[in-house]
């Protein structure tokens, strides 16, 4: 048997002890700044075709963000954003303004964090989660009444260019009920049949819509009798030359310049809650009121579904409820 090594111990020298590898924290990935990620998705969402109105609420929504961070000492750093973060913000949003702007800015910051994520400037988890989205409380908003509608449109019973421009406005938002946007932005060439909007021998206007898509929205006989006598005056008015039918002292109308109309109009008749929104709910409701189908409902809006026509006439329906009920209520027939 081969003599066995002996290892001599040596006691200045201890033996060694078996060390484990150090864990070391990874690195936190460091991200764009917000105002560049912002650059880069607004130059998205105009290649989309995205309305302005829509680009300005990601604006907003997204500057308001990033000065909440600076606000609380948190780095201006798309890639450290956290979820807990996020819900902090919706909160102080919700307590400061309303849930119904709370959950808006959820949305907003939501596509803009999945723009993030398909561009791959970011890689950690998406921080917009959808259990988090805030709650809305539903709450029914009924049409304008028809005594008040008489009211604001006995405003504009004159004779006046204005009184005939509003008249014929309100009138179309009464018929139609477009949106502020696609209000504003009818165009009146008759020397360009291609960008010519208004064709009151067909009983129709062309509107665009919010995402930019156009359709030709049906009018009635006194909506174009209105239209046709504006019209008229509209070719004496220092500004007829310019291509959008609605114009004023300034120029074209604007988004606001509708709404500060509407508040006159609705101050002037006693009238609360005369805007856009408002307009298209009334429209919407009494078109089904008066017999009109969903179906019908969708195309003379110019909906993509028939979700959209039950989300405007919540009111009516849950009115025909209520008749129903009255008339086959279960209660009384014991």
């Amino acid at each position: 048997m081969p003599d066995a090594q002996i290892l001599s111990f040596s006691p200045a020298q201890p033996p060694r002890r078996r060390q484990g590898r150090r864990k070391t924290a990874a690195p936190v990935p460091e991200g764009i700044p917000f105002a560049v990620a912002w650059d880069s998705w607004e130059i998205a969402l105009h290649s989309r075709s995205r309305s302005e109105g829509t680009i300005k609420s990601y604006r907003d929504t997204i500057e308001l963000f990033a000065a909440w961070r600076t606000e609380h000492r948190m780095p201006d750093d798309v890639e450290a954003v956290t979820a807990e973060e996020i819900r902090l913000f919706l909160t102080s949003e919700r307590e400061r303004t309303s849930p119904g702007n709370a959950a808006k800015l959820f949305r907003n910051l939501r596509a803009f964090f999945r723009f993030l994520m398909a561009e791959g400037e970011r890689t950690a988890p998406a921080p917009v989660q959808n259990a988090d989205e805030p709650k809305v409380p539903e709450k029914e908003l009924p049409p304008i009444g028809d005594e008040d509608i008489k009211a604001v449109l006995a405003t504009s019973a004159g004779t006046s260019f204005y009184d005939r421009r509003d008249n014929a406005l309100m009138r179309l938002l009464l018929d139609v009920g477009p949106r502020s946007s696609g209000l504003v932005g009818i165009r009146y060439t008759p020397q360009d049949e291609a960008t010519h909007d208004v064709q009151l021998g067909k009983y129709r206007v062309r509107i665009t819509l919010k995402g930019g898509d156009e359709y030709w929205a049906p009018i009635g006989k006194k909506t174009a009798q209105a239209l046709d006598r504006y019209i008229r005056a509209r070719a004496r008015h220092p500004h007829a030359a310019l291509p959008s039918l609605f114009i004023g002292r300034r120029g074209a109308m604007t988004r606001s310049g509708v709404q500060q109309m509407l508040d006159k109009r609705g101050e002037l008749a006693g009238v609360r809650g005369v805007n856009p929104h408002s307009w298209r709910r009334t429209s919407a409701t009494k078109f089904r009121r008066n017999g009109g189908s969903e179906e019908e409902a969708m195309h003379v809006y110019g909906w993509k579904s028939t979700a959209m026509v039950r989300h405007y006439t919540k009111s009516e329906a849950r009115e025909r409820a209520r008749e129903a009920h009255a008339k086959y209520s279960p209660g009384d027939r014991f």
